[in-house]
């Protein structure tokens, strides 16, 4: 009896898990959703994502009091704070910058596409900075994933000129620094809980973000009308800071290899969301891009999965 309900509730676990990483990735596929939805209001970019951030700050700061207290940031040296720093710079600051920048140009469904393309990007990065091998599996993923990307810019770039070929570069940029923030924090993982370094991360791209503001535009750029104050609190509260925990409990549940195929789902949520909601455009074309894109990161993930079970490279 007791193996039974010990059973049961790591099922109870697993079940919570798998249901906390859904719709943790359910609410970063809005993000996308809502921004587009606030470019209607004649919003730039960055003060988008003051908005957003400067909402978000005041989450992570009161949650890194209890998370960071005590000896998890007092073990770490002046090099481990500014590689953390760095990190959180690039995949928060830079990266947003370039998504919300590239959003301005291209659908919400070929946005999620491409950023999701950022497993494929940190397969290259280890191999061009860490000296890791690229095996045949991960060569065929990498081109398939490309593929994607290249059959619905083909088409889209038909129907909207040159401007996809500007925001697809933007959220390609975004893309790259997120995987290089995915690339430097796994250094960092036994010297830091992984929730204590998103919190630590974020909250730094969120003052470099706030600091960017203050240096570019004037403060009455933030006297927006109520409506993208609500828009701005969605995205930051709902579409940031609720699923980052959401998605960090859940790997922690199930583990990361179900966490990635769990997160898979993106680019279709963000697909849907984006055909009912905002009326895109969404063709045989683009469904057949997302099932080479999916099909790349899954190849990839799969192969970090047997790695992992194993305990070695194939």
């Amino acid at each position: 009896m007791t193996n039974k309900n010990s059973l049961n509730v790591q099922h109870s676990y697993q079940r919570s898990g798998l249901l906390m990483m859904l719709l943790g990735t359910i609410c970063f596929s809005a993000k996308a959703i809502f921004v587009k939805l606030a470019y209607g209001y004649q919003i730039d970019a960055v003060t988008l994502m003051t908005l957003r951030m400067g909402i978000s700050l005041p989450f992570y700061l009161v949650i890194g009091f209890f998370v960071l207290r005590g000896n998890a940031v007092s073990r770490l040296t002046l090099v481990d704070h500014l590689k953390i720093i760095g990190f959180g710079v690039a995949g928060y600051y830079l990266a947003s910058l370039f998504d919300l920048t590239g959003l301005q140009y291209i659908t919400a469904g070929f946005e999620r596409l491409i950023l999701f393309l950022y497993p494929t990007i940190v397969l290259l990065i280890s191999a061009l900075l860490l000296k890791r091998r690229i095996l045949m599996r991960e060569m065929i993923a990498l081109v398939l994933g490309y593929l994607g990307i290249l059959v619905v810019y083909l088409n889209d770039v038909q129907l909207s000129g040159d401007d996809v070929t500007i925001g697809m570069l933007w959220v390609l940029g975004s893309a790259v620094t997120f995987a290089i923030y995915i690339v430097g924090s796994g250094q960092m993982f036994s010297k830091i809980s992984s929730m204590g370094f998103t919190v630590y991360a974020m909250s730094a791209a969120s003052i470099a973000i706030l600091v960017h503001f203050g240096l570019t535009r004037p403060i009455q750029n933030l006297q927006v009308v109520p409506e993208l104050w609500t828009i701005a609190t969605i995205i930051a509260v709902a579409c940031t800071v609720i699923p980052t925990f959401l998605m960090a409990e859940g790997i922690k549940r199930i583990g990361a290899p179900k966490a990635a195929l769990v997160g898979s789902v993106g680019p279709a949520f963000t697909a849907i969301f984006a055909y009912f909601i905002l009326g895109e455009v969404y063709t045989w074309v683009h469904f057949i891009g997302m099932l080479l894109v999916l099909s790349a990161v899954l190849t990839i993930g799969r192969k970090k999965q047997e790695t992992n079970n194993n305990g070695r490279r194939d």
